[in-house]
């Protein structure tokens, strides 16, 4: 009895000999299967980057809807647009005989849109005296308690709810900072800048041969006399002055609200002066050109990754998204969204018409404009 079953599983064992039975991968079998699966990963993987990169641009252009919104909010509560930054308010915000230019930094219109945006309480924690004559309230921490509160508001991650529709996906640097992705639209508009200073170069306007081959002096744009750096002396080429009060509505916008850029993206990028938080690009309440507020001159995703050699300290030399910090740029591929003074969003490649772009950034240049751009 105890003898048959032995013979059983002699018997299986000589068929297996015999047949083959079944055994386990083989190492080359192995490598076969790991070289389909890579390959297929390989083939999956653009599309699945393709598809989170879409998600995060959808989500930009909400962030961007959400700003024109606060800023036509804005405009239909005080009959006007909100400066793009201010130096020089000292009585009375609102009135053009209260100024005393070029002083200090008081904030951007990003500040000043808070309360409509759902964030009336961050906004009332600002000083009032921040708004009407704090002494240096973007500047080095001093004694002054009306400075510490400003700076605690700000670099206490502040504000958190504001990192949700401020920072484009896209963009993740240093993502939970206080940044900004966000510029108002300066136009076409020539900002002088000394060495060290974001400035609109390669692209100086005031330059005669780059004149001629842009003819923006033809087009009535692009002067270097333009006075979006000077307070409180309008016109204005585009829908936000760099200094200065500037009484900007929607009637003054006579190319028409789809056709004139209001707010853009920018990439976050620091300066030389990492120490001072007014001189950090992409700083949600600063008032300095590409944290606030980007001209059109720059071509969209133009950048510069080369120091200025004419600085002679290197810690002045112009860096990666400071050379050109004025304009507009991204880290979506082949663009940049904008949102226009209708509150439109579009997505402008990189590759638009180059005098195209200067007509967008400009409210009422008066010429037109094809509607392919």
């Amino acid at each position: 009895m105890t003898s048959r079953p032995r013979a059983v599983r002699a018997s299986r064992a000589r068929g297996c000999v015999r047949s083959g039975c079944p055994h386990g991968f083989t190492l080359v079998e192995l490598l076969v299967v790991i070289a389909i699966i890579a390959t297929l990963i390989g083939l999956l993987l653009p599309a699945v980057q393709s598809a989170r990169e879409t998600a995060r641009r959808t989500k930009c252009s909400a962030n961007l809807r959400q700003w024109g919104l606060a800023l036509l909010n804005f405009h239909n509560a005080r009959g006007r647009f909100p400066p793009g930054g201010i130096n020089g308010w000292t009585i009375n915000p609102d009135s053009y005989s209260n100024l005393a230019p070029f002083r200090n930094d008081h904030g951007n219109w990003v500040v000043r849109v808070l309360p409509f945006t759902e964030e009336q309480a961050i906004y009332d924690e600002i000083p009032t005296r921040l708004l009407v004559d704090a002494p240096n309230p973007l500047g080095p921490v001093t004694n002054d308690p009306i400075n510490q509160q400003w700076i605690t508001v700000i670099r206490g991650g502040r504000p958190p709810p504001l990192l949700g529709t401020g920072r484009c996906p896209s963009d993740g640097y240093k993502a939970g900072r206080p940044f900004f992705n966000y510029m108002g639209v300066l136009g076409p508009a020539c900002i002088p800048s000394g060495c060290g200073g974001g400035s609109s170069e390669p692209f100086p306007c005031d330059l005669d041969e780059y004149n001629i081959r842009i003819p923006f002096i033809d087009a009535g744009m692009c002067m270097a006399t333009d006075q979006a750096c000077k307070a409180n002396r309008p016109p204005l080429l585009g829908m936000f002055s760099r200094l200065g009060y500037h009484r900007v509505r929607l009637k003054d916008v006579a190319d028409g609200t789809s056709k004139t850029l209001l707010v853009g993206e920018s990439l976050v990028g620091e300066s030389g002066h990492m120490n001072d938080i007014a001189e950090i690009r992409g700083f949600w309440a600063g008032m300095d050109t590409g944290t606030a507020h980007g001209n059109t001159i720059p071509p969209i995703n133009w950048h510069i990754e080369v120091d200025n050699a004419v600085c002679a300290n290197p810690r002045q030399h112009n860096r990666f998204n400071y050379h050109v910090s004025m304009g507009f740029r991204s880290n979506h591929p082949g663009g940049a969204n904008f949102v226009f003074v209708d509150g439109s969003v579009l997505f402008l490649s990189e590759n638009i018409d180059f005098f195209a772009f200067q007509l967008l950034g400009s409210k009422a240049d008066g010429r037109v404009i094809d509607t392919r751009f």
